[in-house]
């Protein structure tokens, strides 16, 4: 298993201009996962420290299994 982040941006929210278009990063916990994601917009973080996590927000991280085809698809790491 490998931990990895992934930004997702906002467009089109409502409310004033300087709240349009912010990103969430997000963290999922990959099983069966061993490789660089960058392709597909993941960012590996098995070894970087809480504090760095912090910083882009990722306080959990949502676990992935190997045989969830469904959220993997949705991933785009079928």
């Amino acid at each position: 298993m490998a931990r990895y982040i992934r930004k997702y941006k906002r467009i089109g929210s409502i409310g004033p201009s300087e709240e349009r278009g912010f990103g969430l990063w997000v963290g999922y916990d990959l099983e069966g996962v061993d490789g660089d994601l960058t392709g597909q917009g993941f960012t590996r973080v098995d070894d970087w420290p809480e504090e760095r996590l912090a910083e882009h927000g990722v306080t959990s991280f949502v676990r992935v299994a190997a045989g969830d085809a469904a959220m993997r698809g949705k991933l785009g790491i079928g």
